[in-house]
């Protein structure tokens, strides 16, 4: 058990062993780091396969496999596996995979990289199965320290600062300001391609730019060369409500701050709300007392509809050291396919399993347009509209396009469909967009503006309406 901050070399040190051994699997809890080991591992001689839920890339005879956690093959023998940001198990959507992976990886030592509140939860499941383990601890090199100055952002900003907020408008907002302040900035925010994100960190680690400005998509795995991160905002949408922002997430963000060799101090600060964020940076992490767990395949050979065991296993009163997952998006697709297909619930349960960013209509729309399609002897080579580059694609455009095609490539890999080379079609369309999004970043010409005018606004303006038309409307109605 490797416990500790962010950047204390945790995942460094079980990787350095994972190398060494005859065969062996890296669990993430991103693809962008499951594509960073596969890289380090072949960039180091060993060869090393990839997959994810919208990629694959399988090199022959190679022993080695980096994933998302979620792709596991528990059926599959590794002399060493490393499992990566443990304290994700109490995630109420994803948590189950790593309750999966610690209690039936098929290996002989197993490496589990977490944060200090993860320590009691992860040595429960480990004595519930009656195995040994050993406790590395591990230290900053490099001090973390909050500033005792306010930020001031237009004067204030350095060289090696990562500014964080929490929305993708408000990263190209942001970095949009401050390219008209002759900064140049790169960006990191979940929906970018992996190969714009891998040339955006590149850009900053090279000096390109001088600052990044990111979500929180910054705080896992990612070793950039940050001497100060400044949160710009204290809050964040969880995708339920508007939240301030929680312990371990603001220790994960800040322990960015500092990268061992380069700087001997990291510091953080805030321009909102900094007595809070250097409150919560400074307090004890709180134990994780329950670990997520996902409906058992088991289940299945009920004499009943996929539905309703949903909804009875989700009635089940929870017990010990165990929470069941949050069921509402696969109940909600599961309603879909028995509304309009006939498919048995095994492989109902694979397609609600396919990776989408349910949040877009269009991709919820894709997903059952696709299943129709394929299930009714369709063929979704001739018969899909598979989304090409146009002329006029905004940025926005071009990263949904690229989440349609991560969904077309899911959901290909899952029913076994390849007609004409179609994954190999639809990676390098992938291809094309992430560089079309390259292009598109360069100019950094992104603002928020008024809903109703247009006018620009300002990245931290708290409305969606400026001023003139906010009045213009209350005179209206009043």
């Amino acid at each position: 058990l490797h416990i500790g901050d962010t950047n204390t070399g945790k995942t460094y040190q079980a990787i350095q062993e994972l190398k060494e051994a005859e065969s062996g699997t890296y669990l993430a809890p991103l693809r962008l780091l499951a594509l960073e080991i596969q890289e380090r591992l072949n960039n180091e001689g060993v060869p090393c396969s990839m997959t994810t839920g919208e990629e694959e890339d399988i090199i022959p005879n190679a022993k080695h496999m980096s994933s998302t956690i979620e792709k596991l093959d528990m059926n599959k023998y590794y002399d060493i596996c490393v499992i990566d940001e443990a304290q994700m198990i109490e995630d109420n959507d994803r948590g189950w995979a790593w309750t999966n992976a610690i209690l039936g990886v098929y290996s002989e030592r197993i490496h589990i990289c977490m944060s200090e509140n993860a320590r009691h939860i992860v040595i429960k499941l480990i004595e519930l199965c009656n195995d040994t383990y050993e406790i590395v601890e591990h230290t900053r090199n490099t001090q973390l320290v909050f500033e005792n100055k306010p930020f001031d952002f237009k004067n204030g900003i350095q060289e090696h600062d990562a500014l964080i907020v929490f929305s993708r408008k408000k990263v190209l907002s942001v970095a949009t300001e401050l390219e008209n302040m002759g900064i140049k900035a790169s960006v990191i925010y979940g929906a970018l391609p992996y190969n714009v994100r891998k040339n955006e960190i590149r850009k900053f680690i090279d000096g390109e730019t001088q600052v990044v400005v990111s979500t929180d998509a910054i705080g896992m795995g990612m070793n950039l060369p940050i001497k100060r991160i400044v949160f710009l905002e204290s809050t964040k949408f969880d995708g339920k409500e508007i939240r301030y922002l929680k312990i371990p997430e603001v220790k994960q963000i800040a322990g960015r701050a500092g990268r061992q060799g380069m700087f001997n101090i990291g510091l953080v600060n805030s321009m909102v709300d900094s007595n809070y964020i250097k409150s919560i940076l400074n307090e004890e992490y709180v134990p994780i007392e329950f670990a997520r767990l996902q409906l058992p395949k088991t289940l299945l050979n009920l004499n009943m509809s996929l539905s309703e065991i949903m909804i009875n296993w989700s009635k089940i009163p929870d017990e010990g050291c165990f929470k069941k997952s949050d069921i509402n998006r696969d109940l909600k697709l599961c309603k879909l396919l028995e509304a309009n297909t006939s498919l048995n619930k095994e492989a109902m349960l694979n397609l609600i399993n396919i990776p989408f960013d349910e949040g877009f209509d269009v991709l919820e729309n894709l997903w059952l347009d696709l299943i129709l399609c394929f299930y009714n002897d369709g063929d979704i080579l001739t018969e899909m509209d598979i989304p090409e580059i146009k002329k006029d694609d905004t940025l926005e455009t071009l990263e949904l396009k690229y989440k349609m095609l991560d969904l077309y490539f899911s959901f290909a890999r899952t029913v076994h469909y390849n007609k004409n080379d179609f994954l190999k079609n639809i990676m390098k369309l992938k291809e094309e967009i992430s560089m079309e999004i390259m292009e598109k970043l360069k100019t950094k010409e992104t603002y928020r503006t008024c809903k109703y005018c247009g006018k620009k606004l300002p990245w931290d303006y708290n409305y969606s309406i400026c001023q003139k038309c906010f009045k213009s409307r209350r005179n209206y109605w009043y």
